[in-house]
């Protein structure tokens, strides 16, 4: 605090004889039941939800407290680290600059009234003395409050300015339009503020999130509970990103949802690296650590758990004959095939080159055989180069009891070259490999095999 040092010296020389310090403490009491009950104090106590006995233990015992030391010459009017205590206690307390100008204001009045009442001729003689200590200690507090005031919203600027640049946040209402949302986010999304506010989240919806995600997402958070995942979104741009996303119900005071608070943490480039550039399905190296992880769990939980592999066929053909575009384009459309004729728990992946694997968690081989017939005929029906009319073949298979990850893919891998060999355009799916396989050439697909 900038204080008038003429002021300041003028301030610290008055002093009071004991007369007065015995007049505050005999009257201590009074004085406090006043203020507490003055009506500007009422009106700031139920703001701060305090009783009379709260707002007197907390604030006006602190600060007569602290004024009869001033009286006393113990503490200097105006500036110290015993009023600095009290002024950041009253921060603390959420009250402001207005609230502490009043509390001082009243405390001063209520002094003042007491001393037309009790006060002797002598005492009265202080009395412009003392008026003018209360007057230097009200400039210094409120000094204080400002000081740390500016200091508070300095550093809440800096706090939001850190989230805006890296906070990946969105506020919408209770219909799910956005009211607030970070630089980070815009940044992400290749939005403008302006673009993506009074807006919803459907501009970034993804069309291959499947619509049971969005549907279970609402039921969570508007049952009042936060709901935790990943989410593909678009960007302005029509690319892609991938966000970690938590959504926070935000209750009135009735209890009420009255808003969501959204947070993501964009996990875009750690996804990418799971995932082949060309199909967008997962790469091998992921495929390998998520089908540990199910598989184990299929057998800790003792659930059924089926495997697809499938091999486009004459695939050095196509790429011989059409290119390696058309080669490509057929790789990335048979992609998209599984990717629509599996659920979302189901995990699909490039092996290599033409091969593809699907991992089906709690799935019987019965199934998984449709499945991958599902499929076969999609991708038939679908996949043209011209005329030309591309086929693939599938091996299927159940992980059986004590069996290890190795010798179940070892066995549909075998499935699928017998596929393969056998006329291709066809699913093979069993539990045991036979010893003698008489297999129809005519067929286009072979029934299961026990």
């Amino acid at each position: 605090m900038q204080e008038l040092p003429h002021m300041c010296s003028i301030i610290s020389a008055i002093s009071f004889n004991s007369d007065l310090t015995d007049f505050f403490e005999k009257n201590r009491e009074t004085i406090i039941n006043e203020w507490v009950d003055y009506p500007a104090i009422d009106d700031i106590r139920k703001r701060l939800s305090y009783t009379k006995d709260e707002y007197r233990t907390r604030v006006a015992t602190n600060v007569l407290g602290y004024f009869s030391t001033v009286l006393s010459g113990e503490n200097q009017p105006g500036d110290c680290p015993v009023m600095r205590t009290i002024v950041k206690d009253f921060h603390a307390l959420g009250l402001t600059v207005e609230d502490v100008f009043l509390n001082c204001t009243a405390l001063k009045n209520v002094v003042l009234k007491l001393f037309d009442r009790h006060g002797t001729p002598d005492l009265k003689q202080q009395q412009c003395n003392l008026i003018m200590v209360m007057d230097h200690n009200l400039y210094g507090v409120l000094s204080i409050y400002s000081e740390i005031k500016r200091a508070h919203e300095a550093e809440l600027e800096f706090r939001n300015r850190i989230i805006q640049e890296n906070v990946l946040y969105t506020r919408t209402d209770v219909e799910g339009i956005i009211i607030e949302v970070t630089d980070a986010f815009c940044n992400v999304s290749g939005y403008e503020k302006h673009d993506v506010l009074g807006n919803t989240h459907s501009i970034f919806k993804h069309p291959e999130v499947d619509p049971t995600v969005y549907r279970e997402l609402w039921e969570t958070i508007k049952n009042g509970e936060t709901w935790n995942g990943n989410l593909l979104n678009l960007r302005k741009d029509g690319t892609t990103f991938i966000a970690t996303t938590k959504i926070v119900p935000v209750y009135d005071e009735g209890g009420a949802v009255k808003e969501y608070m959204v947070f993501r943490n964009d996990i875009t480039s750690d996804e990418l690296a799971k995932v082949d550039p060309l199909s967008g399905l997962y790469n091998r190296r992921e495929f390998d650590a998520i089908f540990e992880k199910l598989s184990l769990t299929a057998v800790a939980r003792n659930e059924p758990f089926s495997i697809i592999l499938a091999d486009i066929d004459h695939f050095k053909q196509i790429n011989d004959t059409f290119g390696h575009h058309e080669g490509d384009d057929v790789i990335v459309r048979f992609a998209g095939i599984l990717r629509t004729c599996t659920r979302n728990s189901d995990v699909c992946a490039r092996w290599g080159g033409e091969e593809f694997v699907i991992l089906l968690p709690n799935t019987e081989l019965h199934t998984a055989f449709d499945v991958a017939e599902r499929i076969r005929h999609a991708a038939f029906k679908c996949l043209h180069i011209g005329d030309y009319a591309v086929t693939s073949s599938f091996g299927v298979a159940r992980l059986e009891r004590g069996e290890s990850m190795h010798d179940l893919f070892k066995r549909v891998d075998s499935y699928l070259y017998f596929a393969k060999q056998n006329g291709r355009n066809r699913t093979i799916a069993k539990r045991a490999l036979p010893k003698k396989v008489n297999l129809s050439h005519s067929n286009t697909f072979s029934p299961i095999i026990p």
